[in-house]
């Protein structure tokens, strides 16, 4: 019988557009989180010592695009991507553009928010005992802030980078009220990379009042958060 183990930080976009694929295929699985002083035994799990790390009898798959991959070829019902070429093409830019620049919206709205990096560091302390947030809550901190010094968007006032997020979220709007998907007529590798993001956007940020008035954003969001999910507990 196949086991399957997610190894997780349940805050992180990536993880959750893991979660989100598996729980769409019907996938049963389990996850594994490093909460807390965990996180120094999630560096082992793989060279970059990154997750989410997807084992599966005993096999690692790191990075979420590899795991994609690797669950239509092993898990083909509900593909991730699309059969005609070029919605497989519009599916895969979309991808790119939430995990590797997306994301940096969604980190810089937690980073330079001190309302949103309590939560943060209330997931990040969950299950732990509680001195474990204090000293891992700044150090995370400190390396998202890190992040998105050296990626650039820190140096721009809230304000710009808020009205820029909220720019772009309203084209997706105006692309979902076209589609009720993002690439295809279902779910596609385009719609786990944005919700990965935007679910946690939605989690710890300050922004859903926006969110919530773009209808056809809302609505897609509730949508892929309402998945049923698959995880064994």
């Amino acid at each position: 019988m196949t086991q399957i183990i997610l190894h997780q930080w349940a805050f992180s976009p990536f993880c959750t557009k893991v979660r989100k694929m598996m729980d769409y295929k019907g996938i049963e699985y389990t996850t594994k989180n490093y909460n807390g002083f965990l996180a120094i035994e999630a560096k082992r799990l793989s060279k970059t010592g990154k997750l989410p790390v997807l084992e599966v009898n005993r096999e690692m798959i790191q990075d979420s695009r590899v795991i994609a991959r690797y669950l239509d070829t092993h898990f083909p019902e509900k593909p991730l991507v699309p059969s005609d070429p070029a919605q497989a093409s519009k599916a895969e830019i979309f991808q790119d553009w939430a995990d590797e620049s997306l994301y940096f919206y969604e980190v810089y709205l937690r980073a330079k928010y001190t309302k949103a990096m309590f939560k943060v560091g209330d997931l990040l302390g969950e299950g732990r005992p509680f001195y474990e947030k204090y000293f891992l809550g700044p150090a995370l901190g400190y390396q998202l802030g890190k992040a998105i010094k050296q990626q650039g968007i820190a140096r721009n006032p809230k304000a710009f980078v808020e009205d820029r997020f909220l720019h772009l979220m309203n084209q997706v709007d105006r692309q979902l009220e076209a589609t009720p998907w993002l690439a295809g007529d279902a779910p596609s590798i385009a719609d786990f990379a944005l919700a990965g993001q935007l679910i946690e956007v939605v989690r710890t940020g300050h922004l859903n009042p926006q969110l919530q008035a773009l209808q056809h954003l809302w609505t897609w969001i509730n949508k892929m958060q309402d998945l049923p999910s698959y995880e064994k507990l």
